[in-house]
């Protein structure tokens, strides 16, 4: 008889031990944190920045910015309610002009925007631009942009065509 009291005290205290162990992991308690770093953007989200600086560079370009940097919700509505259908939606890219004013929203759509879930969050995310009054042009991933074809979204006249001879442009950053 004591032998089974010893078994079911051990057994008691090893499962006592794992769950305090895996509570410790799972809620941020004194054990190791489980983040690693990631890539901040996509090979075709960078190549598309790229391609946005260089075909528009009288404006600002910021990517993977929050919604909630960009709009708010009214005064006498609940807030708490309206911000959480922005809640963790980000703008891939965020066309801003000198003054640090918004001026457009670019969407890069890759094969995943066709899924039901993706679809619902991208409606959400229009609309919440949209009714704040701000422009959003999603792009096909998969369809090739011009330089030009990004300035029309914008109603920006063409880029001079480089003259023979001529540096190139060099690689700038938002400043």
């Amino acid at each position: 008889m004591i032998y089974f009291l010893f078994a079911f005290l051990a057994l008691v205290l090893i499962l006592v031990a794992v769950a305090k162990a895996k509570a410790s992991q799972g809620s941020g308690g004194n054990g190791p944190w489980p983040f690693v770093k990631r890539e901040f953007l996509t090979g075709g989200e960078k190549r598309f920045y790229a391609q946005l600086l260089a075909a528009l560079p009288e404006y600002r370009v910021f990517p993977q910015v929050a919604l909630s940097q960009l709009i708010d919700v009214k005064k006498g509505v609940n807030r708490m309610q309206w911000g959480n259908k922005i809640d963790r939606l980000v703008a891939d890219f965020v066309v801003m002009n000198q003054a640090f004013e918004v001026v457009g929203v670019i969407e890069l759509d890759g094969p995943h925007h066709s899924r039901p879930a993706q679809k619902e969050r991208d409606a959400r995310k229009d609309k919440a631009l949209t009714v704040a009054g701000i422009q959003i042009n999603r792009i096909d991933a998969g369809k090739a942009q011009t330089a030009n074809d990004i300035r029309a979204l914008y109603s920006l006249p063409p880029l001079a065509a480089t003259q023979p001879g001529a540096p190139a442009a060099p690689n700038r950053q938002p400043a």
